[in-house]
């Protein structure tokens, strides 16, 4: 993998990461709860990810 493939990798999942961090705190205590959400990010992270 190339340097700019690996700086955009971390690019991703760190601001996939901050993504999960609020989606949790803003939704852990909600009924809807935060399990959607999260999945829905894991998803969009991975697909982002493979496109690389």
């Amino acid at each position: 993998m190339s340097d700019h493939k690996t700086f955009l990798s971390n690019i991703i999942i760190h601001s996939f990461a901050t993504a999960h961090a609020i989606a949790a705190a803003s939704l852990a205590q909600t009924m809807v709860g935060d399990e959607a959400t999260l999945t829905a990010l894991t998803i969009g992270m991975i697909i982002t990810l493979s496109k690389l």
